[in-house]
């Protein structure tokens, strides 16, 4: 995985934490942390797009630029978190393989007893793990920070060594992951999903391959020149392989979902009128 992976890591976090300056009726998801876990520069632009038409031009040109960028955050998010919450009771542990600055771990009343592992790159977890420290006091004891080269350490050994059992239903999650690594990364992380103990539940979002190999821009062409044309994203499926790509790890498709599935449970209750991508769909499979 890339350093340029790392600095985007921030992004959701800081779009979450402007999100909670929206009076309650009109926000879309609520998080606490979001704010004081963001490193000082973060915590200071987030102030600024506090002032209410500060806040609408940068939503306002997001959508320009990226349309469907900021609900397409939101809509993971949330999506995610209702999963665990409805699996709760069938799961013993939680992997969260590149988590990056998410605060599902600390916020989630379903997490707060379970044993969870936070993967990233190095600076990343040291980042994380010092602004926890600052704002929570500490690292909660059920969750240990783990960093992680995807691409050439062994993501089973590590995990073991740091008390997980792959005898236990785990709930795994790569959230914006896929795109960063290249193939061989890819089928290295599904082998390591393929031991999961039957009954797991995997959530992993992906970007269309009609988009990385430059054949359908879904009106997203400025992110194709950030992103896909340097070969920062490198890996997308498309959705008629998913089921297929699954079972050959022994995970059965129960969702492929994109975001205009979702987006009238999630944001038109909010009274918010923000466009939808379908660039990034949402997997969510269980092992068997």
């Amino acid at each position: 995985m890339t350093k340029e992976a790392a600095k985007t890591a921030m992004g959701p976090t800081f779009m979450i934490a402007v999100e909670q300056s929206f009076p309650e009726e009109q926000r879309i998801i609520t998080d606490e942390l979001a704010y004081p876990i963001l490193p000082l520069s973060y915590r200071l632009m987030v102030k600024l797009f506090n002032i209410k038409f500060v806040r609408h031009w940068l939503i306002g040109t997001t959508e320009t630029s990226t349309p469907g960028l900021w609900s397409g955050i939101m809509l993971r998010k949330l999506y995610i978190q209702h999963k665990i919450n409805t699996s709760q009771s069938e799961i013993g542990q939680v992997v969260n393989l590149g988590s990056g600055y998410d605060t599902m771990a600390y916020t989630l009343p379903s997490l707060s007893d379970m044993s969870v592992w936070e993967l990233d790159q190095k600076n990343v977890i040291e980042t994380k793990t010092q602004r926890l420290e600052t704002s929570m006091g500490e690292v909660p004891g059920n969750v240990k920070l783990m960093a992680m080269d995807f691409d050439h350490e062994d993501i089973g050994q590590a995990l073991k060594r740091q008390g997980y059992s792959d005898e236990m239903p785990t709930f795994f999650i790569l959230e914006a992951v896929t795109q960063y690594l290249d193939e061989e990364s890819v089928k290295k992380m599904f082998t390591f999903l393929s031991q999961a103990q039957t009954g797991s539940k995997l959530i992993f979002t992906y970007i269309l391959r009609e988009f990385i190999e430059g054949v359908e821009m879904y009106e997203m062409k400025n992110l194709y020149k950030k992103y896909v044309f340097p070969k920062i994203w490198k890996y997308g499926l498309f959705t008629q392989d998913t089921k297929e790509f699954l079972e050959g790890y022994g995970w059965k498709l129960i969702e492929d979902v994109e975001a205009d599935d979702i987006n009238d449970d999630y944001i038109k209750p909010n009274n918010r009128n923000l466009k939808t991508t379908n660039l990034e769909r949402i997997v969510y499979a269980e092992k068997i």
